[in-house]
C-alpha cells in the first residue's frame, strides 16, 4: 500500500510538471520569436517613413541652392550655413549620418557634397575627410562603398528600392537609404543619404519585442503554476485522503465506510468547482491590469514620440511682417498631441502663403503623416502650385502612402502683396472668418479631406482684400473646446468674440486674444485638443 502512493505521489507529478515545462518552454520560444520578427518589421517600415520625411525636409531645405556653388566654395559662409542646417536636423531626427551627394563626372564617380554626424567627434572627422577627399570610389578591401557605388548607380539610373540597406564598415554599423532629388527636367539634382544605427534600431526592436513577450511569459507562467496547484487539489491530495480513509477503513473494520464514498466523488468535484471559480477571476484580474499597464506605458510612448516629431516641424509661433501684411501664427498644444499643424512663409515673388491643417488620430502614425502632408503642400506652393493644384496633387501622394487610412483636413491660400487678391482652396477644413468692415464666415466649398480618395476635384476661389483687413484661420480645437458643463465653444461664440476686437484687427493680438478667450471657457477643464491659429492683415 505505501509502494503504490509512494509511486503515484512521485513519478505522476514528475511527468505531467515535465510535459507542462516543455510546453511552456516551446510556446515562449515561438512567441518571442513571432514578437522580435512583427516588431523589427513594424519599426523598419516607420524609420522608412521617418526617412522619407527626413529627405523632403532636406529637400525642401536644399532644393534652390546652388550645389555646384557649395562645391566649389567650401569655407564659405553659406557652406558653413548650410551644414549647420543639416546637423540640426540630422540631431533633431537622431539619425547617425545624414548627407547630399551629387555624380561627379570629371572624376567619374560620386562626391559627398555635405556630410553630418550625430556624434561630435565623428562629425569633426567626417567634415575634414570631405573637404581633403570628398570622393566615394571602390575599395577592393571595403566591399561597403562597393555596394554603396551600386545603389547610387540604381537610383541615378531610376531605380529606387524601398529597402533598407544594412552596411558595416568603419563609419559604423548602420541601415542606410537614398533619396534622390529631382530637377525641373527630371534628372536627377542631388541624392540624399540618410543612416540609423542599427544598435538603435535593434534597440528599439528588442524593447518592443520585450513589451510584447513579458506579458504572455507572465500569464502563461501564472497559468502554469495554477493548473499545477489544480493537479495537486483535484488528483494528489484527493487520493492520499482516500488512502487515508482506506487504511482507516481497515483499522475500523468498515464502519468509516459512508464518509469514504463522499470523498471519493463528491468532495474531489466540490473543490474543483470552487477553486476554478476563483482561478478564472485571479487569471482575469491579472490579465486586466497587465493590459491596462501595457496600454498605458504604450500609448505614453506614443505621445512623446509624436511630440517631438511635431514640435520639430511646426514651431510655436512665427510671424511675418513687412510693407504689404502682417502674418501671425501660433498653436497652442494639447497634452495628447492631436496632430494640428500650419505653415506661413513667403513666395520668392513676396507673395505669401497661409496653411492650417488637422491630422486625423494621435500618436507616431498621425505626426509622421502630419509632416509628410506639411512637407509636400510645402514643397507644391514653392514651385508655384495654386492653392487647388497643390492639395489635389498632394492627395494623390498621400493616397499612395497610406496604410493605416489616416486623413488630414487643409485649408491653403496665396495673398497677392501687389493687388490684394487671395486665392484660396479648402480640403474639408473649418471655414476661415473674413476681417473686413463685417465680421463673418468665408462661404466655400466644403471639399474632401485629403487622403480618403483619389481625385479630389478640389476647387479654388478668390477674395478681394481692401487695405486693413484680413482673414483668420483656426482648427476645430476652438469651435469643439468643452466646458465643464459639457458646453461646446461654437462658431456663434467664435464670431462674437472676433467681434470685440473689431477695428483692431493686429493678427498677433487677435490670436493671442482668443486664445485667453478660449482657456477662460475651459475654466478648470483640462484642454482636449490642440488649439492652431494664423491670422493676416493685408496693409
Amino acid at each position: 500500500m505505501e509502494g503504490i502512493k509512494k509511486y503515484k505521489k512521485h513519478s505522476i507529478l514528475k511527468q505531467i510538471m515535465l510535459l507542462f515545462a516543455v510546453t511552456i518552454l516551446f510556446v515562449f520560444a515561438i512567441t518571442a520569436t513571432g514578437a522580435y520578427f512583427y516588431s523589427k518589421d513594424i519599426i523598419q517600415r516607420r524609420s522608412r517613413l521617418l526617412a522619407l520625411s527626413v529627405a523632403k525636409l532636406v529637400e525642401q531645405f536644399f532644393y534652390d541652392i546652388d550645389i555646384q556653388y557649395l562645391r566649389d566654395n567650401k569655407v564659405s559662409s553659406i557652406f558653413k550655413e548650410a551644414n549647420n542646417s543639416l546637423r540640426k536636423i540630422c540631431l533633431n531626427f537622431g539619425l547617425e549620418y545624414l548627407y547630399i551627394i551629387v555624380k561627379n563626372e570629371d572624376e567619374k564617380c560620386y562626391e559627398y557634397i555635405l556630410a553630418v554626424a550625430n556624434d561630435d567627434e565623428k562629425n569633426n572627422i567626417i567634415n575634414k575627410g570631405i573637404k581633403d577627399y570628398p570622393y566615394i570610389k571602390e575599395i577592393k578591401t571595403d566591399d561597403s562603398f562597393r555596394y554603396i557605388i551600386e545603389r547610387l548607380n540604381e537610383v541615378y539610373k531610376g531605380v529606387v528600392s524601398q529597402k533598407t540597406i544594412n552596411m558595416n564598415n568603419e563609419y559604423g554599423n548602420v541601415f542606410t537609404w537614398f533619396y534622390p532629388v529631382l530637377d525641373e527636367k527630371k534628372q536627377v539634382k542631388f541624392v540624399i543619404g540618410v543612416e540609423y544605427r542599427v544598435d538603435q534600431v535593434m534597440t528599439f526592436v528588442k524593447n518592443n519585442a520585450i513589451i510584447f513577450f513579458v506579458p504572455i511569459m507572465i500569464v502563461s507562467l501564472i497559468l502554469f503554476l495554477l493548473e499545477m496547484f489544480i493537479l495537486q487539489k483535484r488528483v494528489f491530495i484527493p487520493i492520499k485522503k482516500i488512502s487515508e480513509k482506506m487504511n482507516n477503513f481497515v483499522e475500523n473494520k468498515g464502519k468509516d465506510l459512508e464518509p469514504l464514498k463522499i470523498e471519493s466523488h463528491d468532495e474531489i468535484k466540490e473543490i474543483s468547482d470552487s477553486f476554478y471559480k476563483m482561478s478564472d477571476e485571479i487569471v482575469e484580474y491579472v490579465k486586466d491590469i497587465k493590459q491596462l499597464t501595457k496600454e498605458k506605458v504604450e500609448a505614453d510612448v506614443q505621445i512623446e514620440v509624436a511630440k517631438g516629431i511635431q514640435y520639430g516641424i511646426v514651431p510655436h509661433n512665427y510671424e511675418i511682417k513687412n510693407e504689404k501684411c502682417i502674418a501671425y501664427s501660433c498653436t497652442y498644444s494639447a497634452k495628447y498631441i492631436g496632430g494640428d499643424f500650419y505653415d506661413c512663409f513667403s513666395l520668392g515673388n513676396g507673395n505669401i502663403c497661409l496653411v492650417i491643417g488637422d491630422v486625423s488620430g494621435k500618436g507616431v502614425s498621425a505626426a509622421i503623416f502630419m509632416a509628410m502632408a506639411k512637407t509636400v503642400i510645402r514643397e507644391l506652393l514653392k514651385v508655384g502650385k495654386t492653392p487647388a493644384e497643390a492639395l489635389n496633387l498632394a492627395n494623390d501622394e498621400l493616397c499612395e502612402s497610406n496604410p493605416e487610412g489616416m486623413f488630414v483636413t487643409v485649408f491653403a491660400a496665396v495673398l497677392d502683396i501687389n493687388t490684394g487678391i487671395l486665392t484660396y482652396a479648402n480640403a474639408g477644413h473649418n471655414k476661415p472668418i473674413i476681417l473686413t468692415d463685417k465680421i463673418e464666415f468665408l462661404d466655400l466649398e466644403p471639399g474632401i479631406a485629403l487622403g480618403l480618395f483619389e481625385d479630389s476635384g478640389i476647387n479654388e476661389a478668390k477674395i478681394q482684400l481692401s487695405n486693413k483687413q484680413g482673414i483668420l484661420l483656426y482648427t476645430d480645437g476652438i469651435t469643439e473646446a468643452v466646458n465643464p458643463r459639457n458646453e461646446f465653444y461654437g462658431d456663434k461664440r467664435l464670431l462674437e468674440t472676433v467681434q470685440k476686437m473689431k477695428g483692431n484687427y493686429n493678427p498677433e493680438e487677435i490670436v493671442k486674444y482668443l486664445k485667453n478667450n478660449v482657456y477662460e471657457f475651459y475654466e478648470d477643464r483640462e484642454q482636449s485638443d490642440d488649439l492652431t491659429l494664423v491670422a493676416l492683415l493685408y496693409l
